[in-house]
């Protein structure tokens, strides 16, 4: 999915705030990964060999330590 399909997606129905059950909807089972407990090392392990896009709410991104394996990180101004 491009992020243009993805943000259109999640803010469907004018969500202004993620919820499980707003991503849940939006995409198919086993395509992406919502809300869990990491640090940056976890994440970057996790994302590691993987051809990704990321998309950040706005208030999470100063929060996160990426490195350059995300071939798109989105920043979404809206959340």
């Amino acid at each position: 999915m491009d992020m243009e399909e993805i943000i259109e997606k999640v803010h469907r129905g004018h969500i202004t705030r993620y919820t499980t059950s707003t991503i849940k909807n939006a995409f198919e089972e086993y395509k992406y990964i919502y809300s869990f407990v990491c640090n940056d090392v976890l994440l970057n392990e996790l994302l590691k060999d993987r051809n990704v896009n990321l998309l950040v709410p706005k208030s999470m991104i100063d929060k996160i330590s990426l490195g350059k394996q995300v071939s798109e990180i989105f920043v979404d101004p809206e959340c």
